[in-house]
């Protein structure tokens, strides 16, 4: 290792950093059209498997409920063993999510995988998540660099979104989910190789780390906090 090696991230930007946030754009383009193609599903499943928009939503918002439970859990395994292995497992997850969903038949099975399993997965890669990994790589210019990381959560759902509908009509919403799970392993394997290695993450000392709870605890008791949170809920 060059001996300026560790200073990097301490004097500038990381080296792979654009390449970092072309990563990440990619994933949110991608994992955020898939995560929100539940709504587009609506009418195809009222056709298909005979499920009701109720049905449908309320699935949704299990979705919803098991991200905002995983990620403060997602977060701390990040702190502790790098984005990058959380990010990839997140895709994979979300890929096998969408094979075994085109094989669905039954509610319950919509519930399991898109509603419990799937909204663990992509609790897994949020772009609060997203943030605080680009924040590791830049020391500058680190707004421009985060804008358009998080810019692929909306972007991802302008380019893909119609394409998804048009795989659904013309090939069938079970192919079509079979083809997009497949397209989620290949681009984990991308964002594997577009973030390389991380820079090391500063050791908090036995006197300063705090667990989980205790992390909460201290956020619960800070009004900026609630201020955020509210506006986000």
């Amino acid at each position: 290792m060059p001996a300026n090696g560790p200073r990097v991230m301490h004097e500038g930007n990381s080296p792979r950093g654009w390449l970092v946030v072309g990563a990440l754009f990619l994933m949110l383009g991608i994992v955020i059209a898939a995560r929100n193609s539940i709504g587009l599903m609506m009418p195809f499943w009222k056709e298909d498997p005979g499920w009701s928009y109720k049905f449908v939503a309320t699935v949704g918002g299990i979705m919803m409920a098991t991200m905002a439970v995983a990620a403060p859990a997602v977060g701390a395994i990040v702190d502790r063993w790098g984005s990058r292995v959380v990010y990839v497992a997140g895709m994979a997850v979300v890929g096998l999510v969408y094979v075994l969903c085109s094989f669905m038949t039954a509610e319950w099975q919509l519930v399991a995988l898109f509603g419990i399993v799937g909204g663990v997965a992509f609790a897994a890669m949020s772009p609060s998540l997203v943030s605080t990994t680009v924040a590791h790589h830049f020391r500058t210019r680190l707004g421009l660099a985060t804008s358009i990381a998080t810019s692929g959560s909306t972007g991802g759902q302008f380019a893909l979104m119609p394409l998804l509908a048009f795989l659904v009509t013309a090939i069938t919403w079970r192919n079509a989910f079979l083809a997009v799970g497949m397209t989620v392993f290949v681009v984990a394997v991308v964002v594997y190789l577009l973030i390389g290695r991380e820079p090391p993450r500063p050791v908090s000392s036995p006197a300063r780390r705090s667990s989980l709870s205790a992390t909460l605890r201290m956020l619960a008791g800070r009004p900026v906090f609630w201020l955020l949170g509210g506006g986000f809920f």
